[in-house]
């Protein structure tokens, strides 16, 4: 679900990403692993008129099995900034920290990307044809 909104020049997104990653269960030492329950909420805000960007990011995950399980659960949180060089090329960079203890959540994240959007092609217009006028009846 996203949800965009322009205000004079001034542009917000805002997104809400929900969804289940589907893995057969497992038991690692005292830790149970399996399915999981993966969301994510983001907020980008830019300049309309600006190659600028910035973003922040939350992403987490719960055991489908055991939500409530702290020792289970990771979560982190990210911001960033990003430049569009040309109508198809932007790069963007961010640094995240996990804020949840799950096992396999990160203390930190580095992300560098580097982007690149084909143009669209253009369609092309739709044939009209205007009928020939009938002819006229002889006087």
């Amino acid at each position: 679900m996203e949800a965009s909104a322009v205000h004079g020049s001034r542009r917000l997104i805002a997104a809400l990403s929900l969804g289940v990653e589907l893995g057969p269960s497992a038991r690692i030492y005292r830790t149970r692993d399996g399915s999981r329950f993966v969301y994510l909420a983001a907020l980008q805000y830019s300049p309309v008129a600006s190659a600028w960007r910035v973003s922040l990011e939350w992403s987490a995950t719960h055991r489908l099995a055991d939500p409530w399980d702290r020792d289970e659960q990771t979560g982190q949180i990210a911001g960033g900034l990003g430049y569009r060089f040309t109508r198809s090329w932007s790069v963007d960079a961010a640094l995240g920290a996990g804020v949840l203890g799950g096992i396999g959540q990160p203390q930190y994240r580095v992300l560098v990307s580097a982007a690149y959007r084909a143009p669209a092609r253009p369609r092309p217009l739709a044939q009209v044809e205007t009928p020939a006028p009938p002819p006229e009846a002889p006087a």
